[in-house]
């Protein structure tokens, strides 16, 4: 599991961060300014909240594959209290919680955007 502290800025690309097991955040906990871009959050567990990320503070994921990450009451891919949580062309398949939120639990500001690409212009 990787632990962010607070105060840090954090940008990751790339990683795949697997079978990470604890009580709360179990791929990741967050109280940093965090970015991830082209992760893969797979197969983490939790037995309370985040089993793929826990933020308490502000997350930026891009195109990052949340899949399989199980277990906590709340938030199974990512679980979000405050602030801000932007998730971008994020596939989120496969995350349960017990109660709410298997893919994304948010008690904060809560944008998800997926890019539909380029339109093509049609030759006449």
């Amino acid at each position: 599991m990787l632990d962010i502290g607070g105060g840090t800025i954090v940008a990751l690309a790339g990683l795949v961060i697997t079978g990470g097991k604890v009580s709360t955040g179990g791929g990741m906990y967050n109280e940093g300014i965090l970015a991830a871009t082209n992760c893969i959050f797979s197969g983490n567990s939790s037995s309370a909240y985040g089993s793929g990320i826990y933020n308490c503070s502000e997350l930026t994921v891009t195109n990052c594959l949340f899949t399989g990450n199980r277990g906590g009451t709340l938030g199974g891919g990512i679980y979000s209290i405050s602030n801000t949580l932007t998730a971008t062309n994020c596939t989120f398949s496969g995350n349960t919680a017990y109660i709410s939120g298997g893919g994304i639990y948010s008690g904060g500001t809560l944008m998800v955007t997926k890019e539909l690409g380029k339109p093509r212009r049609r030759d006449s």
